[in-house]
Protein backbone atom coordinates (compact mmCIF):
# COMPACT_ATOMS: atom_id res chain seq x y z
CA UNK A 1 0.00 0.00 0.00
CA UNK A 2 1.50 3.36 -0.99
CA UNK A 3 1.99 6.18 1.48
CA UNK A 4 -0.81 8.07 -0.23
CA UNK A 5 -3.18 5.33 0.92
CA UNK A 6 -2.64 6.50 4.49
CA UNK A 7 -4.00 9.94 3.65
CA UNK A 8 -7.27 8.94 5.25
CA UNK A 9 -5.59 9.19 8.62
CA UNK A 10 -4.80 12.90 8.16
CA UNK A 11 -7.21 14.90 10.29
CA UNK A 12 -9.29 17.66 8.70
CA UNK A 13 -9.20 20.72 10.92
CA UNK A 14 -10.22 24.29 10.26
CA UNK A 15 -7.53 26.61 8.90
CA UNK A 16 -6.48 29.02 11.65
CA UNK A 17 -4.00 31.20 9.79
CA UNK A 18 -0.31 30.86 8.86
CA UNK A 19 2.14 28.91 10.97
CA UNK A 20 4.13 31.58 12.82
CA UNK A 21 6.76 29.51 14.62
CA UNK A 22 8.27 26.06 14.69
CA UNK A 23 6.54 23.42 16.81
CA UNK A 24 8.36 22.10 19.85
CA UNK A 25 8.48 18.54 21.12
CA UNK A 26 8.19 17.62 24.78
CA UNK A 27 11.15 15.97 26.57
CA UNK A 28 10.49 12.43 27.79
CA UNK A 29 11.45 10.44 30.86
CA UNK A 30 11.44 6.71 30.11
CA UNK A 31 10.72 5.64 33.69
CA UNK A 32 7.76 8.02 33.85
CA UNK A 33 6.34 6.78 30.54
CA UNK A 34 6.75 3.15 31.61
CA UNK A 35 4.89 3.82 34.85
CA UNK A 36 2.18 5.71 32.94
CA UNK A 37 1.73 2.76 30.59
CA UNK A 38 0.23 0.66 33.37
CA UNK A 39 2.67 -2.20 32.82
CA UNK A 40 4.20 -3.70 35.94
CA UNK A 41 7.91 -3.90 36.67
CA UNK A 42 7.66 -7.65 36.09
CA UNK A 43 6.14 -6.98 32.65
CA UNK A 44 8.97 -4.60 31.75
CA UNK A 45 11.65 -7.02 32.91
CA UNK A 46 10.04 -9.77 30.83
CA UNK A 47 10.05 -7.55 27.74
CA UNK A 48 13.62 -6.38 28.37
CA UNK A 49 14.87 -9.93 28.72
CA UNK A 50 13.08 -11.35 25.69
CA UNK A 51 12.78 -8.52 23.14
CA UNK A 52 15.02 -6.37 20.97
CA UNK A 53 14.65 -3.50 23.41
CA UNK A 54 12.57 -1.30 25.69
CA UNK A 55 13.25 2.32 24.73
CA UNK A 56 11.97 5.86 24.95
CA UNK A 57 10.65 7.28 21.71
CA UNK A 58 13.64 9.59 21.26
CA UNK A 59 16.19 6.83 21.87
CA UNK A 60 14.35 4.64 19.39
CA UNK A 61 14.23 7.41 16.78
CA UNK A 62 17.99 7.96 16.94
CA UNK A 63 18.76 4.24 16.85
CA UNK A 64 16.36 3.56 13.98
CA UNK A 65 17.48 6.45 11.77
CA UNK A 66 21.16 5.76 12.46
CA UNK A 67 20.71 2.14 11.36
CA UNK A 68 19.00 2.86 8.05
CA UNK A 69 22.01 1.73 6.05
CA UNK A 70 21.34 -1.85 7.19
CA UNK A 71 19.87 -3.95 4.37
CA UNK A 72 16.11 -4.21 5.00
CA UNK A 73 15.44 -6.86 2.36
CA UNK A 74 12.21 -6.72 0.39
CA UNK A 75 9.48 -4.23 1.23
CA UNK A 76 9.45 -1.93 4.22
CA UNK A 77 11.82 -2.19 7.18
CA UNK A 78 9.34 -3.74 9.56
CA UNK A 79 5.89 -3.62 11.15
CA UNK A 80 4.35 -1.18 13.59
CA UNK A 81 1.71 -1.57 16.29
CA UNK A 82 0.01 1.25 18.13
CA UNK A 83 -2.96 3.59 18.47
CA UNK A 84 -4.33 5.35 15.40
CA UNK A 85 -6.28 8.05 17.19
CA UNK A 86 -3.84 10.11 19.27
CA UNK A 87 -3.14 13.17 17.08
CA UNK A 88 -2.29 10.76 14.24
CA UNK A 89 1.18 10.24 15.70
CA UNK A 90 1.16 6.49 15.11
CA UNK A 91 0.41 6.66 11.36
CA UNK A 92 3.04 9.36 10.91
CA UNK A 93 5.61 7.32 12.84
CA UNK A 94 4.87 4.36 10.56
CA UNK A 95 5.53 6.56 7.51
CA UNK A 96 8.65 8.21 8.95
CA UNK A 97 10.28 4.91 9.92
CA UNK A 98 9.23 2.91 6.85
CA UNK A 99 7.03 0.49 8.79
CA UNK A 100 3.91 -1.38 7.74
CA UNK A 101 0.97 0.23 9.54
CA UNK A 102 -1.34 -2.42 11.00
CA UNK A 103 -3.93 -1.86 8.26
CA UNK A 104 -1.30 -2.50 5.60
CA UNK A 105 -0.21 -5.60 7.48
CA UNK A 106 -3.73 -6.97 7.71
CA UNK A 107 -4.10 -6.52 3.96
CA UNK A 108 -0.78 -8.28 3.27
CA UNK A 109 -1.83 -11.30 5.30
CA UNK A 110 -5.44 -11.25 4.07
CA UNK A 111 -6.83 -10.62 7.54
CA UNK A 112 -10.04 -8.60 7.75
CA UNK A 113 -10.06 -5.65 10.12
CA UNK A 114 -12.98 -7.19 12.01
CA UNK A 115 -11.16 -10.51 12.47
CA UNK A 116 -7.88 -8.88 13.41
CA UNK A 117 -9.46 -6.52 15.90
CA UNK A 118 -11.41 -9.32 17.55
CA UNK A 119 -8.36 -11.56 17.91
CA UNK A 120 -4.91 -10.18 16.97
CA UNK A 121 -3.10 -13.49 17.52
CA UNK A 122 -3.27 -14.55 13.86
CA UNK A 123 -1.59 -11.34 12.71
CA UNK A 124 0.98 -11.32 15.51
CA UNK A 125 1.94 -14.94 14.86
CA UNK A 126 2.43 -14.09 11.18
CA UNK A 127 4.63 -11.02 11.64
CA UNK A 128 6.71 -12.41 14.52
CA UNK A 129 7.55 -15.41 12.31
CA UNK A 130 9.36 -13.08 9.88
CA UNK A 131 12.87 -11.68 10.30
CA UNK A 132 11.62 -8.10 10.15
CA UNK A 133 11.51 -6.02 13.32
CA UNK A 134 8.25 -5.05 14.98
CA UNK A 135 7.91 -1.67 16.66
CA UNK A 136 5.19 -1.47 19.31
CA UNK A 137 4.45 2.15 20.22
CA UNK A 138 3.09 1.60 23.72
CA UNK A 139 0.41 4.07 24.91
CA UNK A 140 -0.30 5.21 28.43
CA UNK A 141 -2.89 3.27 30.47
CA UNK A 142 -2.77 0.38 28.04
CA UNK A 143 -4.92 -1.94 30.13
CA UNK A 144 -7.78 0.58 30.17
CA UNK A 145 -7.95 0.62 26.36
CA UNK A 146 -10.51 -1.88 25.18
CA UNK A 147 -9.39 -3.15 21.81
CA UNK A 148 -6.58 -4.65 19.82
CA UNK A 149 -3.69 -2.56 21.23
CA UNK A 150 -4.29 -3.87 24.73
CA UNK A 151 -4.83 -7.41 23.40
CA UNK A 152 -1.61 -7.20 21.37
CA UNK A 153 0.36 -6.31 24.49
CA UNK A 154 -1.24 -9.15 26.44
CA UNK A 155 -0.27 -11.52 23.63
CA UNK A 156 3.37 -10.44 23.82
CA UNK A 157 3.40 -10.80 27.60
CA UNK A 158 2.01 -14.33 27.29
CA UNK A 159 4.38 -15.35 24.50
CA UNK A 160 7.62 -13.47 25.17
CA UNK A 161 9.22 -16.49 26.85
CA UNK A 162 8.68 -18.47 23.66
CA UNK A 163 10.90 -16.13 21.65
CA UNK A 164 8.04 -14.40 19.84
CA UNK A 165 9.21 -10.95 20.95
CA UNK A 166 12.85 -11.39 19.96
CA UNK A 167 12.62 -8.94 17.01
CA UNK A 168 10.27 -6.51 18.75
CA UNK A 169 10.98 -3.06 20.13
CA UNK A 170 8.69 -1.66 22.81
CA UNK A 171 8.76 2.12 22.49
CA UNK A 172 7.34 4.43 25.15
CA UNK A 173 6.38 8.09 24.86
CA UNK A 174 5.29 8.55 21.23
CA UNK A 175 1.89 9.89 22.26
CA UNK A 176 3.48 12.41 24.65
CA UNK A 177 5.89 14.15 22.27
CA UNK A 178 3.54 17.00 21.33
CA UNK A 179 0.38 18.39 22.89
CA UNK A 180 -2.91 19.06 21.16
CA UNK A 181 -2.44 22.84 21.10
CA UNK A 182 0.90 22.48 19.31
CA UNK A 183 -0.63 20.05 16.83
CA UNK A 184 -3.53 22.36 16.01
CA UNK A 185 -1.66 25.68 15.92
CA UNK A 186 1.90 24.92 14.76
CA UNK A 187 1.60 21.96 12.41
CA UNK A 188 0.55 22.69 8.80
CA UNK A 189 -3.07 21.81 8.09
CA UNK A 190 -2.80 20.67 4.48
CA UNK A 191 -1.82 17.06 3.86
CA UNK A 192 1.51 17.32 2.05
CA UNK A 193 3.18 20.00 4.24
CA UNK A 194 1.70 18.35 7.34
CA UNK A 195 3.18 14.98 6.41
CA UNK A 196 6.53 16.60 5.57
CA UNK A 197 6.69 18.45 8.91
CA UNK A 198 5.59 15.47 11.00
CA UNK A 199 8.03 13.18 9.21
CA UNK A 200 10.89 15.60 9.85
CA UNK A 201 9.91 15.84 13.52
CA UNK A 202 9.82 12.06 13.84
CA UNK A 203 13.16 11.58 12.13
CA UNK A 204 14.99 14.58 13.64
CA UNK A 205 13.44 15.21 17.05
CA UNK A 206 16.63 16.80 18.38
CA UNK A 207 15.81 19.87 16.26
CA UNK A 208 12.47 20.34 17.98
CA UNK A 209 12.79 19.21 21.61
CA UNK A 210 12.13 22.11 23.97
CA UNK A 211 14.94 22.91 26.36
Amino acid sequence: MAIEALSGYIPKVAWSGPIKEEPTMIPLDLDHEIKASGLTQEDIELLRNHSAGVLSFYDFAKMWVDSESVDKGDGKRGYSLGLSNDLRLYPYASIAYDLYHWEEGYEMYDISVERGQEDPSEYLEAITATDKPIVFFVPRDIHSRIGSTRDEMLWFLRNANSGNARNSYFVFGLYSIIDKETYLTKIPKHREPQQAKMTDMMRNPQRYISR
